[in-house]
């Protein structure tokens, strides 16, 4: 799932994961994405953290109350990473990928996610 406000970003992010393989699904707050999470939990999230309605920490303290989604690993993409690297972390994001995203570096991650579960 790809929770980002920013349209253009979003639509980057969907097409490039659908270009090598991944079904998408799409939030565009923090809202949307533990609903979204609530009906159908997906394998893993790249959650924005600058969001409008309820930022990306609290969106993922949300989503890690869901025991559905309790192991659910939680990619935090921020431009400011000093600022929310560790209340992402705290929160339950997984690691923090840092904006502008080098999309190879972040399939590699994703990757590594999944052969996780």
């Amino acid at each position: 799932m790809v929770v980002e406000d920013h349209d253009d970003s979003r639509r980057l992010l969907n097409h490039y994961l659908k270009s090598v393989g991944y079904r998408v699904l799409e939030a565009g707050n923090g809202y949307e994405a533990v609903e979204s999470v609530q009906q159908e939990t997906p394998n893993l999230v790249l959650m924005d953290m600058s969001l409008p309605e309820i930022d990306g920490i609290a969106a993922t303290r949300r989503i890690r109350e869901i025991t559905e989604a309790d192991d659910l690993p939680v990619i935090c993409l921020t431009a400011y990473a000093h600022f929310y690297n560790d209340k992402a972390i705290e929160a339950g994001c997984k690691e923090v990928v840092s904006k502008p995203v080098d999309l190879r570096n972040l399939r590699n991650t994703i990757e590594r996610y999944l052969k996780e579960e």
